[in-house]
């Protein structure tokens, strides 16, 4: 059936297939590859390569998607922190400072400045797992989580 072919990334109609353009390999520091959960990329500046991405792991990354046309495997990943304890849930740039960003992680949330190694923020472990957090897309200083619990925090 069309709806199957759709699945596999082919266009029934048009006979075109859906391929990867470019890969960036993320790895840790120390070595291993970087599963990534979520990416956060500066949408005020088109000719910004350089990215964030969450990890299964808890980590960080900061990184770099262009390759220099004279090097053959690049580095893309710039640097890793261990930031939460397990998956990142959230990492989202705030709408109104590009190099600031919120990550959120099973028990916390926390507030990064790009090129810093630690945050500038970090919430106390809450009392039930956070699944989620964001901007406010009015207020530059609230953000809005979610817990386990069914319960919302506006912080």
């Amino acid at each position: 059936s069309s709806g199957s072919s759709r699945r596999r990334g082919k266009d029934s109609d048009k006979g075109t297939e859906w391929k990867a353009t470019w890969s960036v390999g993320l790895v840790r520091e120390q070595g291993g590859d970087l599963a990534a959960t979520k990416l956060s990329f500066n949408l005020k500046d088109s000719l910004e390569t350089a990215f964030f991405a969450g990890s299964m792991d808890g980590e960080i990354a900061y990184a770099e998607y262009h390759k220099p046309e004279d090097v053959q495997h690049p580095e893309y990943t710039k640097m890793t922190i261990d930031a939460h304890f397990g998956a990142i849930s959230t990492l989202q740039r705030s709408p109104f400072f590009e190099d600031i960003v919120l990550s959120v992680g099973e028990w916390s949330f926390k507030i990064w400045k790009e090129g810093l190694s630690s945050p500038i923020f970090a919430s106390a472990s809450a009392t039930t797992y956070l699944t989620m957090g964001c901007w406010s897309p009015t207020r530059p200083g609230v953000i809005i989580t979610a817990r386990e619990d069914g319960m919302i925090e506006v912080w």
